[in-house]
């Protein structure tokens, strides 16, 4: 298991740092579309579009995985604090099942959509005619990365919540000796 996982580390850093590349040349286009845009008059064709639909997507979906298992998100503790370790742990578990729920769908929804628009050839109307399913792909692929990160973390809490019986106990004796 400590392999998998240790798999799963690198293909999600792997995805994270592809999002970190995506801000930095989306950082780049700006800049060089805002200035050709003042100074030359001449902005980049399609900026607009590889920004809003290509970039910021990749950017999102690439880390939220990543970000979720360094604790990174936003929230209120107020009231966690009060509870217990051990109920919130089990609090965790729950949530982390209906999170599993939900982002399972919407990685089946975006690989659906993805393959669609791979299928279909659809394109985004514009100055450029950029492919939709590269617009896509990086929903399925982070909301799927998230769904695994999520199990890790529940079964890592289900396992402190639940701990195995010691060696040379049997489930009776463990049961009875708590």
């Amino acid at each position: 298991m400590k392999i998998i996982i240790k798999f799963f580390d690198r293909l999600e850093f792997i995805c994270h740092s592809i999002g970190l590349a995506a801000i930095f040349v989306m950082m780049m286009v700006i800049t060089i579309d805002s200035l050709g845009r003042y100074f030359f008059n001449n902005p980049i064709a399609g900026s607009f579009e590889l920004v809003q639909n290509y970039l910021m997507v990749a950017v999102v979906f690439l880390s939220i995985s990543y970000t979720y298992k360094l604790d990174g998100h936003i929230k209120v503790e107020i009231v966690a604090r009060l509870i217990p370790d051990r109920v919130r742990d089990v609090l965790f578990i729950l949530t982390s099942t209906l999170a599993v729920v939900l982002f399972s769908i919407m990685t089946y929804q975006g690989w659906l959509k993805t393959w669609e628009a791979w299928i279909n050839n659809e394109t985004i109307v514009g100055v450029v005619a950029w492919p939709t399913f590269l617009s896509y792909v990086w929903i399925p692929l982070g909301g799927g990365l998230l769904t695994v990160r999520i199990i890790i973390l529940a079964a890592e809490k289900l396992a402190r919540v639940f701990p195995r019986p010691a060696s040379g106990l049997k489930n009776k004796d463990w049961r009875i000796s708590r």
